[in-house]
Formats: C-alpha cells, structure tokens, sequence
C-alpha cells in the first residue's frame, strides 16, 4: 500500500482482512483520515481502534487478566507496538481539542502516556515527551493551571531547555516530519500467509 494512500484504502479491509488485523486496519483509517483533516471518519475509527486496545492494555485487573492471556497464547490479534498505541491516543486527544474538548483531550494524552509506559516496564514511566506537553497544554486552555504547571514539571525532566507556556498563549501548530520508526525481524522467516497481523506495520510518524 503506498504511504500516501487514503482511509478509503484501508476501509474495505475491515470487511475483507483477518479480524486479527481489525485494530491495525482501523488504525490506518484513523490516521490518514487525520491527516486529511476528515475528522467524521478518523473519530470513529480511532474510537474502535482504542476500544479493542482497551481490553488488553488499559489499567484495570480485567486488562490486565487479558494481557496475560494475550502473551501467554502468543496472540496474533494485532494491538499494535506500545508507540503505536500511544499515536491513536494522541490523534484521538488533537481531535479533542479541535472540538474544544479540553478535559477529554488531556484525558486521551493520559492515556497515551500509559501506552508507551508499557514500553518502559523496567522504569514503569513514560518518556514520550510529546504527549506531556499536549497534556499541559490541554489543561492550559481548560484553565487548569496548576495541572499544566505540575505537568510542566515532568516534561522539563526529559525537556530541560523547553521554554514553556505562556499565560496568553492560545494557538498550537504542530508539524509532522519524518517516516515511521523501522520494525526489524529477527529469526527464521515465516511464510506471509501464517503471520497474519505480524507481517505488517502501522506507519505512525517521529516523535
């Protein structure tokens, strides 16, 4: 599938892929409907997507029960690599504040914050820089200073010389650069039709 192809590419997928592969499908959809500026058709993709996401990694026992269900059974069920879970959020969260939406903007950026703690287990913490400030910012235009301020905290620990949010500040531009990070296989090679979702990568971008 080209880099640049469209949510429509990916939609017949839903009916016609594995029903391992309906997160990573609706992962695309979400995103590059995103990218385009189609809200309506990335908020119910992404919300699809978090909802399965949620069943095994969300910070519950029952999550928590099924992850290990989900490890132990070596599940091809694609729930996507801990980055990628974290970007839904983060998509989720910016469409959020596109609705002013604030409280459910930073409640998403949370969320995508656990999402990559799952990549850092030794250290039970995230270091996605990017989804701090969205957080801050978040609670920044809701008014809640002393959240964005204790925010801010955290985000100056792996950020020390980011300069802040101003009082008045009231407009973000974000820019995306770069290509998704690279997965590498390891090991003997598995015949495409035995991977299912495994034998594919969604593309989010740099951090």
């Amino acid at each position: 599938m080209p880099y640049d192809a469209g949510p429509e590419d990916f939609v017949g997928r839903l009916a016609s892929d594995l029903p391992t592969n309906r997160v990573l499908n609706q992962m695309e959809i979400g995103a590059r409907a995103f990218w385009r500026g189609d809200y309506s058709t990335a908020k119910p993709a992404l919300d699809d997507a978090i909802l399965r996401i949620d069943s095994v990694f969300a910070d519950n026992a029952n999550a928590a029960n099924a992850r290990k269900l989900w490890y132990d059974e070596g599940s091809k069920d694609f729930k996507g690599e801990p980055y990628e879970r974290a970007m839904v959020f983060m998509y989720r969260g910016l469409i959020y504040l596109h609705d002013a939406d604030y409280e459910n903007a930073r409640a998403a950026f949370r969320r995508g914050l656990m999402q990559d703690a799952f990549a850092e287990e030794d250290q039970n913490r995230s270091d996605f820089a990017l989804l701090l400030f969205l957080d801050a910012w978040a609670s920044h235009l809701n008014g809640d200073t002393d959240l964005r301020d204790e925010t801010m905290v955290q985000l100056k620990k792996l950020r020390p010389t980011y300069g802040g949010i101003g009082e008045k500040d009231d407009t973000l531009v974000l820019v995306e650069t770069g290509m998704a990070p690279r997965k590498l296989g390891t090991g003997p090679a598995i015949p495409s039709s035995s991977t299912g979702a495994a034998s594919r990568s969604w593309k989010t971008r740099s951090r």
